[in-house]
């Protein structure tokens, strides 16, 4: 059986009045779910459909990366 994680406009780098706003504490909730999901049984595979960033800029895909890093490891699979 197979298993996935799916993902869907995680849209990091929210603009808000000029300035990039990051929903760190919201990420870290999902990531702590992802975990108590998983429960002992590690998933085949991390799936992000929609937007991953909110304006395309370089910050907003790295630190959509690294945060994607730590979900894969929650759920764990591999990078």
């Amino acid at each position: 059986m197979l298993r996935f994680v799916q993902l869907s406009d995680i849209h990091f780098g929210q603009e808000r009045r000029g300035s990039v706003v990051f929903n760190d504490d919201i990420r870290e909730r999902l990531i702590d779910d992802v975990r108590e999901q998983r429960g002992s049984r590690a998933v085949n595979g991390v799936i992000v459909t929609g937007d991953i960033a909110f304006a395309g800029k370089r910050e907003e895909y790295r630190r959509a990366g690294y945060w994607l890093d730590r979900v894969a490891a929650a759920a764990g699979c591999t990078r």
